[in-house]
């Protein structure tokens, strides 16, 4: 599991995962916005879930089906957002290769 964040804006937090799939941020006093790398797959192929602060995101599309069975692609991804973002206000939306996920800021802080 990853924490979406930048360190910069929000000092307590920090990335341990070295590939969180995360392209893309962006953050201002009204918005939360990131990125994600959805490279190979559809909007009908992704999922997203929001359970209390957890976000997860199922990327699953099937390649081929053959004699030898159905060949699938699948990755699944989950992050903890911020305590900043409202996590009933998180939408998703495919743009070309990348997952866009938006929520309002909750609370205003400390841009240094």
């Amino acid at each position: 599991m990853a924490s979406i964040c930048v360190e910069d804006h929000y000092p307590a937090c920090s990335n341990d995962v070295e590939d969180d799939g995360v392209v893309e941020f962006n953050i201002d006093d009204e918005q939360f916005e990131v990125g994600i790398d959805a490279t190979h797959f559809t909007a009908d192929d992704i999922t997203m879930t929001i359970k209390g602060r957890m976000l997860e995101l199922i990327f699953e599309t099937r390649l081929k089906i053959d004699a030898a069975g159905v060949v699938v692609r699948k990755e699944e991804r989950k992050y903890e957002l911020p305590e900043y973002v409202d996590p009933r206000s998180i939408t998703g939306k495919l743009v070309h290769r990348t997952f866009y996920v938006r929520g309002a800021i909750i609370n205003s802080f400390d841009q240094e």
